[in-house]
């Protein structure tokens, strides 16, 4: 029998989310996720064979521990990120705009 690792996670999601088999979404927040490998020599920094990946869902209370595609996981986390990015970019495009008026008007005083 080959020896298995079980590790945990957490990740981050800035914004409501769902994954394949939730039914429903999930408000953004942290999030445990659970992966059990395969094939790893007790001490070993390497992967082994994925077995599975598991994220906790709290629903009314109960922690349920739903499995997931790390694939899809890894997607909807970088869609989140890619919505934070744009949020993060429009709020100081509005910044930089704010301050450009404040010292268009302090020129424009000067030269008059």
């Amino acid at each position: 029998m080959l020896p298995t690792r079980l590790s945990n996670t957490v990740v981050i999601f800035h914004r409501p989310f769902i994954l394949d088999g939730f039914g429903a979404v999930q408000p953004a927040g942290n999030y445990s996720v659970e992966i059990e490998e395969e094939g790893v020599p007790p001490g070993s920094e390497r992967p082994g064979n994925r077995l599975s990946t598991k994220i906790r869902l709290t629903r009314a209370g109960v922690n349920e521990y739903l499995p997931i595609d790390p694939d899809a996981l890894q997607t909807a986390l970088e869609r989140d990120n890619a919505q934070m990015d744009r949020i993060e970019q429009e709020r100081i495009a509005k910044s930089r705009h704010s301050t450009a008026k404040k010292l268009n008007s302090f020129n424009m005083r000067l030269w008059k």
